[in-house]
């Protein structure tokens, strides 16, 4: 693609970790590595999302270390005493591997790419880690542990990494790392924003294509699969996250997978996201099948709307993020009051059990912990309803992007109103 984030950036990364690690502390993180599908398939391989934004690398196997070192034992290196050393681990080019992937870079290659000085081959790692910890120079050793997890497998190699640290180092202490990176890509750098919105401007684009091919008797795999072919035509490599498209009754599940018929009088929630280098966009609309909404179904989507566009409001520096789950429930609970729908307050957990925001960023659903809004935060605000009794679910999403006045709607250009969807409908 032709917007890239700069080796100045990563290296800022490397130095502004270095700067959070206490000393006497090495954190190591891991690039990860491909899972495969069957005897001779893998998945396509996506590297650990920390380890992409410290070294601007999607190398399999990787291993980035950054070592901080204690005052008493700073290692000496030409002439001058290091506070910090950086360390990167690569596979060897093999010519075996290289006749099925092509020419893999050398050591020297890695580092000329990304500016660390140290890169070192992976078989050579465990002999590294033993002089590492040789010693008391080391007293606290950081991990990528994800905290999320839908795969079993998802930490197994760290966990394994661990457990042999642990069995012959027993007195270094091991923490978890990403709450010091959560915080750090919790601010988005101007040049991260731009890539979020080159992320949302194709995906809008995308939405738009797969929402002119709605009609009854569609598919809503064929749907999925107008938004990547757009996606692949554009050079990207490809969606954020899973892809939800579902119809009818089906759209009251969050995460419906199996593909459905587009039925006359249904509505079709889109819940996509295109991944513009790295960077992620997470957008849902609601449209209905036959081009009109009914009423039943105007009202309640015109209630999430409404959710929606009153957070939109409030989102701005200084605001609690829990805050945004109540501003959200206030309008949902008087929408589906005046309705009948629920008589108490507490009943809105029976049509809405999700959470209405997240950061965005790398991920989705981007690391860090709940806080006080700041500029240059990221934050997606999907407020829904999902009335099973009626077949009805719908939920409005937005990427927003915290100003030091407000905020900027990185989605703001793909349409939401009644009117302009029905418009959209009738006309393309």
């Amino acid at each position: 693609m032709a917007e890239e984030l700069s080796p100045a950036f990563f290296a800022g990364r490397r130095a502004l970790l270095a700067e959070q690690l206490p000393s006497g502390s090495v954190a190591v993180i891991f690039a990860g590595k491909r899972k495969q599908v069957s005897e001779d398939w893998a998945y396509p391989f996506t590297p650990n999302k920390s380890y992409y934004y410290f070294t601007g690398l999607s190398n399999r196997n990787g291993i980035f270390v950054i070592q901080k070192n204690a005052p008493s034992s700073r290692t000496k290196s030409r002439g001058e005493w290091v506070e910090s050393e950086q360390f990167l681990f690569v596979d060897r080019p093999e010519k075996y591997r290289e006749i099925y992937e092509g020419i893999m870079m050398s050591a020297s290659d890695y580092s000329d790419l990304t500016g660390i000085g140290n890169v070192r081959y992976t078989d050579g790692f465990d002999a590294f880690l033993r002089t590492l910890f040789h010693g008391d120079r080391v007293a606290e050793l950081y991990v990528d542990h994800k905290n999320r997890i839908f795969d079993p497998d998802a930490n197994a190699g760290v966990e394994k990494f661990i457990e042999n640290i642990r069995k012959h180092h027993p007195f270094i202490q091991i923490k978890n790392i990403r709450s010091i990176v959560g915080e750090m890509r919790k601010i988005k750098a101007p040049e991260e924003i731009a890539l979020m919105r080159k992320a949302a401007a194709y995906t809008v684009e995308g939405v738009n294509r797969l929402a002119a091919k709605i009609k009854p008797g569609v598919m809503t795999h064929a749907l999925q699969a107008e938004f990547d072919y757009y996606l692949k035509k554009r050079g990207l490599s490809g969606v954020a996250f899973q892809s939800v498209i579902t119809t009818g009754n089906d759209t009251v599940w969050l995460h419906y997978e199996p593909s459905g018929e587009l039925k006359a009088g249904g509505l079709v929630l889109v819940d996509i996201g295109a991944e513009y280098n790295y960077y992620a966009s997470d957008i849902c609309r609601i449209y209905p099948v036959s081009g009109t909404f009914t009423d039943i179904q105007r009202y309640y989507y015109e209630s999430a709307l409404a959710a929606n566009e009153r957070i939109i409001e409030r989102l701005a520096p200084g605001l609690q993020m829990e805050e945004i789950a109540s501003i959200g429930d206030q309008v949902l609970i008087e929408r589906c009051r005046n309705k009948g729908l629920i008589t108490k307050d507490e009943e809105i957990r029976n049509y809405l059990n999700h959470g209405i925001y997240h950061f965005i960023g790398l991920d989705s659903h981007d690391v860090g912990e709940t806080c006080a809004l700041e500029p240059g935060m990221a934050v997606s605000v999907e407020p829904g309803l999902y009335i099973k009794e009626l077949g009805i679910g719908v939920r409005v999403e937005d990427n927003i992007v915290i100003t030091e006045n407000g905020n900027i709607n990185l989605t703001q250009n793909l349409i939401k109103s009644v009117g302009d969807i029905e418009n959209f409908m009738a006309h393309g």
